[in-house]
C-alpha cells in the first residue's frame, strides 16, 4: 500500500515540474475551472461545495454547512492535481487521495481512492467572465 502511495505522489508531482515543458492535457483541460455542489437534505441542513482545479495542477475545496439559517461550518482545503487516465485524475486534498472522472452526462463525480466510495458529484460553474465585463 505504500508503494502505491509512493507511486501516486510521484504521480501527482510530475506534472508540477515539468508544467512549463508540458501543457495540460486536453483531458487535464476538461477539469480547469470551478465546479459545485448543493444539496438540502430536508430536514434543515443546506451543503454548499466548491471545487476548484487550477491550471497550476492544485487544487482547492471549500465546504459550507447551514444549520436552521446559519453558518455551522465553512472549511478550505488544497492539494495538488494531475491526469490519471484518459477519462479521469488523481488529486489530495486535506490528506485524502481521490480520483474524479466527468462522466457523459457533463457532472464530475469524486470518489475517495482508497475504497472508490462516493463523495460528491459537481455540475460545473459558468464562466462569467465577460457578464462582469473583465
Amino acid at each position: 500500500m505504500k508503494k502505491l502511495l509512493c507511486v501516486l505522489c510521484v504521480l501527482c508531482l510530475l506534472p508540477v515540474f515539468s508544467l512549463a515543458e508540458y501543457p495540460l492535457s486536453s483531458n487535464e483541460q476538461n477539469y480547469v475551472g470551478s465546479w459545485s455542489m448543493y444539496a438540502d437534505n430536508g430536514k434543515g441542513t443546506i451543503y454548499a461545495f466548491m471545487i476548484t482545479f487550477l491550471d497550476s495542477m492544485e487544487v482547492v475545496q471549500s465546504s459550507l454547512t447551514f444549520q436552521d439559517g446559519t453558518l455551522a461550518s465553512n472549511n478550505k482545503a488544497s492539494g495538488e492535481w494531475c491526469g490519471f487516465t484518459s477519462k479521469s485524475i488523481i488529486l489530495s486534498l486535506a490528506g485524502n487521495d481521490m480520483t474524479a472522472m466527468i462522466k457523459d452526462n457533463g457532472y464530475l463525480y469524486l470518489y475517495f481512492y482508497k475504497d472508490m466510495s462516493l463523495c460528491g458529484i459537481y455540475s460545473r460553474c459558468e464562466d462569467m467572465t465577460s457578464v462582469l465585463g473583465w
